[in-house]
């Protein structure tokens, strides 16, 4: 009985071993590359291999562009933080090269439209986000869905535009 368990048990392990894997060409992780010298969101892509594509984003400003955001305590600045960071989830079809996704970002406060340009290979990749309005729960809290970030010191980080995304793995 004991030896059924074991070879049991390490079947389904290969079993989801065999579901882990890669079924689409494009599938991997990626960094979004805002210019030469600036980097930011990471972006997990994972495909049924038959149409459909999911992307997990992660959102991460660059530091060097010194977008920085104040904790603070009343009028007293406790901490400054580099980095804030949310997981969006879009989902939908994958034609050719091109994905068309629809999802939430911005903690679940907007609704937004994903498209992915895959070149397959490390570099030609550009991804494009646009806000298309606020989600039940981001009318219920009134949140602003901006295509763009103002940074400090005027200049503005741009999600509506088009931008290049480099496969990090595999």
């Amino acid at each position: 009985m004991k030896r059924w368990l074991k070879l049991a048990a390490a079947g389904a392990a290969l079993a989801a071993c065999g579901m882990a894997m890669a079924a689409g060409p494009y599938d991997g992780v990626y960094r979004i590359k805002y210019s030469d010298t600036s980097w930011g969101d990471f972006i997990s892509v994972h495909s049924n291999g038959v149409g459909h594509m999911q992307i997990w984003k992660y959102r991460a400003p660059d530091p060097s562009s010194g977008a920085y955001f104040e904790v603070r305590d009343g009028a007293n600045t406790v901490a400054k933080m580099w980095k804030f960071g949310n997981f969006d989830l879009f989902g939908g079809p994958i034609t050719g090269n091109t994905a068309t996704l629809t999802g939430w970002s911005q903690f679940g406060a907007c609704n937004s439209t994903v498209t992915a340009v895959f070149s397959g290979g490390v570099t030609g990749n550009t991804i494009q986000t646009v806000h298309t309005g606020a989600s039940a729960f981001g009318a219920s809290i009134s949140a602003l869905c901006l295509n763009f970030i103002p940074l400090l010191g005027g200049s503005v980080l741009r999600f509506d535009q088009p931008v290049a995304m480099e496969r990090q793995y595999p």
